[in-house]
């Protein structure tokens, strides 16, 4: 009586533990999501923000656009 108690104890705390391993497992995926949607976020506001140089720089190539658009309307205007 005292060898399949102790079995019967000894299997049910073997199904606690694998309990507890698969709640593990289930938090540490949900971390995971949790921080590939971070991550996922981070990224999409990157895309969307220019630091200070980006801006310059993309305000840089405009000018330059505009006024070789001028140019090119000058030239022919004289023509």
């Amino acid at each position: 009586m005292c060898d399949e108690q102790r079995r019967i104890e000894e299997r049910e705390l073997e199904k606690i533990q694998l309990l507890r391993e698969i709640s593990n497992a289930c938090k540490q995926m949900n971390e995971d999501r949790n921080l590939n949607r971070f991550e996922r976020e981070k990224l999409i506001s990157r895309r969307v923000r220019f630091t200070s140089n980006e801006k310059w720089l993309m305000g840089a190539l405009i000018m330059s656009m505009i006024v070789s658009l001028l140019a090119i309307v000058i030239t022919f205007a004289k023509s």
